[in-house]
């Protein structure tokens, strides 16, 4: 039961009906954010998802086979496998917006699980497909899951975090977008908005 859920959460084609058979979200993610810059340009997103105590429960009883609260290496290639990589489909539930415009994810890199404070953490590397100048082009970004099967919140005290060469006058503002609602048009997602001092 719990392994069916599992993939009915992460990918398989039966997700989209299983969640909008349903009114609200059923797992959680709090949902951090490091945007990492080179020569002035943000090159990728390191993210860090952690998640609610029932869905921790329900990924630590499947895939922590010895039941030491720690992934060891093939532990973690089982849970990317089976609870990760077909996030691919859903473009990691994060949503660039380039000028406005949507772009996709579809690379990911460092994928790591552990257990923190009682809960499941994922952290993963979101790569894009080209850098981008934040001087030239408006960057924005959001992290949700369109069915609503789950709930991202980017975290309250810390969402966003910028790194590397070029990051240094750049901050960031999150708003409701109210153009672009999902799940039947009653949830509006938050964006982030980069901007950078001459942009």
């Amino acid at each position: 039961m719990w392994k069916r859920a599992l993939a009915l959460l992460f990918g398989v084609a039966a997700l989209a009906a299983a969640s909008a058979a349903g009114a609200h979200p059923h797992v959680w993610i709090d949902a951090k954010a490091k945007l990492i810059f080179d020569k002035g340009n943000i090159t990728a997103i390191r993210m860090r998802w952690t998640f609610d105590p029932l869905f921790t429960t329900l990924v630590m009883g499947e895939h922590d086979k010895d039941k030491n609260k720690r992934f060891d290496k093939a532990e973690v290639a089982d849970l990317k496998a089976n609870a990760f990589s077909n996030l691919k489909n859903y473009s990691y539930f994060t949503h660039l917006r380039l000028d406005g415009a949507p772009a996709k994810v579809s690379r990911v890199t460092g994928f790591k699980p552990s257990f923190v404070g009682g809960k499941l953490v994922y952290e993963f590397t979101v790569l894009l497909d080209k850098p981008v100048d934040p001087l030239k082009t408006r960057f924005g970004f959001g992290v949700y899951d369109e069915t609503y099967y789950i709930e991202i919140q980017f975290d309250e005290k810390s969402p966003i975090a910028m790194t590397g060469a070029g990051s240094a006058g750049c901050n960031h503002a999150i708003a409701v977008d109210k153009k672009n609602p999902f799940y039947n048009g009653i949830i509006f997602p938050n964006i982030a908005t980069l901007r950078c001092a001459g942009s």
